[in-house]
């Protein structure tokens, strides 16, 4: 895979080239190659330069009369000419033909890539091995680079009056491992692609762009009318643009810059800038910078930015940024931000940040930021849920909502008695940290009361068996057949200690503030308020209510499971 180049400090004063040449190299760990009789070793130079790229240094050691190239770790240095124009006379002018063969079986090797680093002319072996590489001006420094998937790169140098009928051995690579996993398989690209496209009309470029991983050309700008149709060529899958146009659709290996397309754009390697398209992006690698497109967009690297896709993004990699889709989200790795869409959000690790939805959240792993969505799922709850149904298969962190269920985390029913309820169901779920729960009760003081409620508490455990709980939950309360449920309102803050007499079972009791809300308008209202003789110790008209408070207490019985 092309790399960023290495900046290097250099400080040498009356030293021989040569050994200017072996410090840059041992400051890079770039391996140098430089042809023959292209320089005097023994000539003393003078150079300072503090954080530069090696390539610069180099130039800047030979007067400007170098030129180089990277090649994966290598830094490749020829002479500079000032003229590329053919002289009909120059019999230099020679084609380079031979095969290309496995070191170790002898066979021929076919979609190998012939790179002529000086002129970057490139060919591909054809079905037997062989290979016709098109003529060149250089008489003595005429550099190779070969390489094929699945086997080791190499570079060698030709000479001049031997350059036919080469045969160039390839060893083939023992690990079955690759870091880059489009060395081995078809690319996200390939697999996007209908297979008369990839494995035909873009065969030869996808081809290169893969055996070439080591190579990047830089142009400042192309123009695609079809992903096969280019300024570039049959090398736009290994040529980094700074501005790119693509009137359909358009094939490219990197963008630093800016990339407009109609239709879509295709990236092999990465993309840094602004990228937009009618229909969609799909970048091989990774993302720095804004990405657009009408329809979606794609990342198999980590994205770096805002990624804003009319229906849905997707990234393989880590996202550090925001996503905003019509429909839906995908991160398959870690997200440091933001994620909002009208459906779902959806991060399979780590997410440290917000995912907002109409409908769905996901995190698979760990959730150490903001889920809100009418429903939210995560896998280790270390945030924050706001939902009416949030899940969690472990939770340390907080979940607010209808119905909060945790897998591994605390749920409990309990059966009470109160001052104004002889019977009281209540089920609590979450974490025993903060809870939800849900509460029904029924008595009959003079008429038939029901009261249904939810509200929230939270629980400590000390020495083992002894508890403390602190629940907070607004009820409504109704004669039972009528149909107002909004005439009384009961809001209660109840303290429990209690004590676990087994495994599952607890049995608690404690004091309980009580505020009773009396729509003073509701006959209905203010009957049952009487015929409850709740005691007040303080009573309070604030229109258009009859407020009530008076202290109560419950005795309970839990089950934990």
């Amino acid at each position: 895979m092309a790399q960023k180049e290495v900046h290097i400090s250099l400080n040498a004063k009356n030293q021989p080239v040569q050994k200017v040449l072996e410090l840059i190299k041992r400051e890079s760990n770039y391996r140098l190659i430089i042809p023959n009789q292209f320089y005097n070793p023994d000539s003393l130079v003078t150079i300072t330069y503090q954080y530069q790229k090696s390539s610069r240094i180099i130039k800047k050691l030979f007067n400007g009369k170098a030129q180089t190239k990277i090649v994966g770790n290598r830094i490749i240095v020829l002479p500079k000419y000032h003229s590329n124009k053919p002289d009909s006379s120059d019999h230099s002018y020679l084609e380079v033909s031979g095969i290309v063969i496995d070191q170790k079986s002898r066979e021929t090797l076919r979609e190998a890539t012939i790179y002529q680093i000086e002129k970057s002319k490139i060919t591909l072996t054809d079905k037997a091995g062989g290979f016709v590489l098109p003529g060149t001006r250089n008489k003595k420094h005429l550099l190779l680079y070969i390489a094929r998937q699945m086997y080791s790169d190499t570079i060698i140098q030709i000479d001049p009056k031997n350059r036919e009928n080469l045969v160039i051995p390839l060893q083939h690579k023992e690990t079955p491992y690759f870091a880059d996993e489009n060395l081995m398989f078809d690319s996200p690209i390939e697999q996007l692609m209908p297979k008369f496209v990839s494995k035909k009309i873009l065969k030869k470029q996808i081809t290169i762009a893969k055996n070439l991983q080591n190579v990047n050309e830089k142009k400042i700008a192309q123009i695609s009318f079809l992903p096969f149709l280019s300024t570039n060529g049959h090398k736009n899958g290994i040529t980094e643009n700074n501005f790119s146009l693509n009137i359909i659709g358009g094939f490219n290996g990197s963008i630093s810059g800016i990339e407009i397309g109609g239709g879509a754009n295709l990236t092999y390697r990465n993309t840094s800038g602004l990228q937009a398209a009618g229909l969609f992006n799909w970048v091989n690698r990774g993302v720095s910078g804004l990405q657009m497109a009408g329809g979606f967009n794609n990342t198999y690297g980590d994205f770096q930015g805002m990624q804003l896709g009319g229906i849905f993004n997707y990234n393989r990699e880590q996202l550090h940024g925001f996503q905003l889709a019509g429909i839906g989200n995908i991160v398959r790795s870690d997200i440091t931000g933001m994620q909002m869409s009208s459906a779902y959000n959806h991060g399979c690790r780590t997410v440290k940040g917000i995912q907002l939805a109409g409908i769905f959240n996901s995190t698979i792993h760990t959730l150490k930021g903001l889920q809100l969505g009418m429903v939210n799922y995560a896998g280790n709850n270390k945030g924050f849920q706001l939902g009416l149904l949030n899940i969690s298969d472990s939770t340390s962190g907080v979940s607010i909502g209808l119905f909060n269920y945790s897998k591994t985390g605390y749920r409990s029913f309990a059966l009470s008695a109160n001052e104004i309820f002889p019977v009281n169901v209540a089920f609590r779920s979450g974490s025993t940290h903060f809870y939800t729960l849900f509460k029904f009760s029924i008595g009959k003081p003079e008429k038939t009361y029901l009261s249904m409620g939810t509200g929230m508490g939270t629980q400590i455990t000390f020495r083992k068996s002894w508890i403390a709980s602190i629940d907070a939950t607004a009820n409504m309360l109704h004669e039972d057949g009528t149909k107002d449920w909004g005439d009384l309102l009961w809001y209660r803050l109840g303290i429990d200690g209690g004590h676990q007499i087994s495994e599952k079972f607890t049995l608690a009791a404690g004091p309980a503030v009580n505020l009773l809300q009396v729509r003073k308008t509701s006959m209905n209202g203010i009957q049952d308020a009487t015929l409850l003789n709740l005691k007040p110790i303080n009573e309070k008209e604030i229109d258009p209510f009859l407020i009530q408070l008076w202290i109560g207490g419950q005795i309970e019985l839990q089950y934990r499971f």
